[in-house]
């Protein structure tokens, strides 16, 4: 009986605990791109309301994204202001991208898209994240 309790709790506390909601504000750091690898890519998450947050890189990419319930990820915008990576070979500074993030207790994607390009990265939440 202890053990099907113990199993329920840990099932339910995975299954909650896996929301998009849950994601935390602080510094996210890039582990993989599909759109080039940089060093110490990161971005800042901070929520603006219950549904809403902002997102800052240390590269130059600011956007907005809200939380929608029924697909359990946020969705959003940004603008790439100013080009900070080293060895890029796209111009995306000024390209308006959607985006979706969606986090799984552990990474959190993103899945951009532009009219003139697409990417995936991958980030997970890092205390002490370097800003510059």
């Amino acid at each position: 009986m202890k053990r099907s309790i113990i199993l329920i709790v840990l099932t339910l506390c995975t299954v909650f605990g896996t929301f998009a909601d849950s994601i935390s504000d602080g510094w996210w750091a890039q582990t993989a791109s599909t759109a080039g690898e940089g060093e110490n890519v990161a971005m800042e998450i901070k929520s603006v309301t219950p549904h809403i947050i902002t997102l800052n890189s240390n590269n130059g990419w600011i956007g907005y994204a809200w939380y929608d319930d029924e697909k359990d990820l946020y969705t959003g915008f940004f603008e790439l202001t100013m080009q900070k990576m080293h060895n890029d070979i796209k111009s995306w500074t000024g390209e308006v991208f959607n985006f979706t993030l969606y986090y799984d207790g552990l990474t959190l994607t993103m899945k951009a898209e532009s009219s003139v390009d697409d990417f995936k990265a991958t980030f997970w939440a890092k205390e002490g994240c370097e800003t510059e």
